[in-house]
């Protein structure tokens, strides 16, 4: 199973003297908490109902560094994060990364996202909706992902919901690595 983290996840280089701009997250080092509020997978196999829950409720966090090119372009960076890796594959509207605010709408092919059958014509679309205020320092946001189980295949729906709140800790550490977008969701 993949960790959740939408920056995520989210998924977040010292600034070498300059002010950040205006009206955007600064690169650097960030603490992220991202928190399972539900997840539901109709007709899915109990040991996966028992991750679930197990999940749920359950605050995990990480550390990482945004370069001032992913602060600048924030939205860019988390449509790998909220697509698992799969932007191309996917669609995207609504998008909002101004005056404190951050959206993002996605909508992905079943056989483009990870975990769900490759074989096969696709059963629709898995859509996620990014919503969240953010300062310069800091971050909230919520995922809501929804759509045909691909967990159980045919099961009916599934729906996650994950809270993300990140905080800028300072400049990144000498020799830190350019982060990797991490799924959103561990499915």
């Amino acid at each position: 199973m993949k960790k959740l983290f939408v920056l995520t996840p989210f998924a977040v280089a010292a600034l070498a003297g300059c002010a950040p701009a205006a009206n955007q997250i600064q690169h650097g080092q960030w603490e992220l908490v991202q928190e399972v509020q539900s997840m539901t997978a109709a007709n899915a196999p109990e040991e996966v109902r028992d991750q679930m829950r197990s999940r749920t409720g359950r605050p995990e966090s990480g550390r990482l560094c945004l370069t001032e090119d992913q602060a600048r372009r924030f939205l860019e960076f988390t449509k790998q994060a909220v697509t698992q890796g799969q932007a191309a594959a996917c669609t995207f509207s609504d998008e909002v990364y101004a005056g404190g605010t951050l959206r993002q709408n996605a909508s992905c092919p079943i056989g483009a996202t990870p975990g769900a059958p490759a074989a096969g014509p696709a059963r629709g679309n898995l859509t996620s909706v990014l919503n969240g205020r953010f300062t310069g320092t800091t971050f909230n946001a919520t995922v809501v992902t929804t759509g045909p189980n691909i967990i159980a295949p045919g099961g009916g729906d599934m729906n996650v919901t994950v809270v993300l709140r990140g905080r800028r800790l300072g400049d990144c550490p000498a020799g830190a690595a350019t982060p990797t977008p991490q799924p959103a969701t561990n499915l």
